[in-house]
């Protein structure tokens, strides 16, 4: 308190209460500037691509240092008629410590699960896209929602698709 407060006379052993009810006052504005501290993603959110010429290329959807919550979203194209579910690689990406790694397969790279999306019957390769939006909430918790769309951006179903975690599964 001396320190904090040198032109404060205070003796310790008569004033015991106040020190206390001082200190306590302190903290709780402290805490209060905690509370207004804008919370940040430290990793990158992403997936791995499927398109181009990069094996595994890490296709970050939200970057580091983003204020919570943040979104990104990536499209992806079917690769074959009819098919009955898509899996998702996503990973988090430690830049500050890894800096300059673009491949999951890489050191700094995470792979946090693998979403396996349910799709309904009869789709076609070249009418269908699926548009996976990934949102970080302040609390930490990753949001995912999925959406089957024709190629001009119609919905194709209600938006009832199912997403499996595979860390979920026995």
């Amino acid at each position: 308190m001396k320190e904090r407060f040198p032109d404060l006379e205070i003796d310790p052993a008569t004033n015991a209460s106040f020190l206390i009810s001082r200190g306590a006052a302190i903290l709780a504005e402290r805490i209060v500037q905690l509370d207004s501290i804008e919370h940040i993603t430290n990793t990158q959110i992403g997936t791995r691509a499927r398109d181009g010429f990069v094996y595994n290329k890490f296709q970050m959807l939200i970057p580091e240092n983003a204020p919570l919550p943040a979104s990104g979203s990536q499209t992806f194209l079917l690769e074959k008629d009819d098919q009955r579910e898509y899996k998702i690689y996503y990973y988090e990406y430690d830049v500050d410590n890894y800096p300059g790694m673009t491949r999951t397969d890489q050191e700094g790279m995470e792979q946090v699960n693998v979403l396996t999306v349910e799709l309904p019957p009869g789709l076609r390769k070249v009418d269908t896209e699926i548009e996976v939006t990934f949102t970080m909430q302040k609390d930490g918790t990753l949001e995912i929602k999925a959406v089957t769309k024709d190629r001009d951006g119609k919905v194709i179903n209600d938006g009832k698709l199912k997403i499996k975690n595979e860390s979920d599964w026995e």
